[in-house]
């Protein structure tokens, strides 16, 4: 079958696709149209892990849908700092502010990392 100019299975074997597909959400014990708390997590961590690269940006945008994921309520006044600081280059940023910033990212996140170390 041809998807998006690429080759990904015999010709009409639509049922060996959802096999494997199926094969795959049973290993990471995500259940047909939902999620679990590994995908999650994992979501998350690249997510952050992207927005934090050096010749990016912060984006309130990546924190906020990561808080949804995660069932997190930010703080006003996180939420408040965070606003400010949107679309503003690493880069652009003293040390001091973008690791007070990171420190608070993590310490929002702090509970779902640490579950998944327990």
């Amino acid at each position: 079958m041809d998807i998006f100019g690429l080759q990904i299975c015999k010709k009409g074997d639509f049922n060996a696709i959802y096999r494997g597909v199926d094969d795959v959400l049973k290993k990471h014990e995500i259940i047909p149209g939902g999620t679990s708390k590994n995908i999650a997590r994992q979501s998350i961590a690249h997510a952050l892990q992207k927005m934090i690269k050096r010749d990016s940006m912060f984006d309130v945008c990546t924190i906020t849908d990561a808080c949804k994921i995660a069932c997190i309520k930010l703080s006003s006044e996180r939420r408040d700092i965070y606003s400010l600081a949107h679309c503003i280059c690493w880069g652009d940023m003293t040390s001091d502010y973008k690791e007070m910033l990171i420190a608070m990212v993590m310490d929002d996140f702090r509970e779902l990392f640490l579950e998944a170390n327990d």
